[in-house]
């Protein structure tokens, strides 16, 4: 059944070891594509399968990025799922700066 291929496909999402703006973002990739899918096969989200999504992705993050999402927590709040992905886009576009920013610095370094 296509549901349970998509439901597998975001639970066989590789976990990240590290920070890595190239890992996160296929990660990212392949989570939005599938939580689409689903989405045209009419399978919204709704409460219980935001929380649910929600830890089975705070699994698989590194865990710098998991405990910078911890941080943005209010005390006793149920995180937002598509809050928590907003997070996790922004959280690849600093990730993405600051490599570009470090590959940038390494090249003005060398000499010449």
């Amino acid at each position: 059944m296509l549901v349970d291929s998509r439901i597998k496909s975001i639970l066989n999402l590789p976990t990240l070891k590290h920070e890595s703006a190239k890992d996160m973002r296929y990660f990212l990739d392949c989570l939005n594509k599938n939580l689409r899918s689903l989405k045209v096969l009419d399978f919204e989200k709704d409460k219980l399968s935001n929380v649910l999504f929600l830890n089975i992705i705070l699994e698989k993050l590194d865990r710098k990025s998991c405990k910078q999402y911890e941080l943005t927590l209010k005390d006793n709040e149920v995180p937002d799922f598509d809050e928590f992905l907003n997070w996790l886009e922004r959280r690849n576009q600093i990730l993405n700066s600051i490599n570009s920013n470090a590959v940038v610095k390494l090249n003005q370094e060398k000499p010449k």
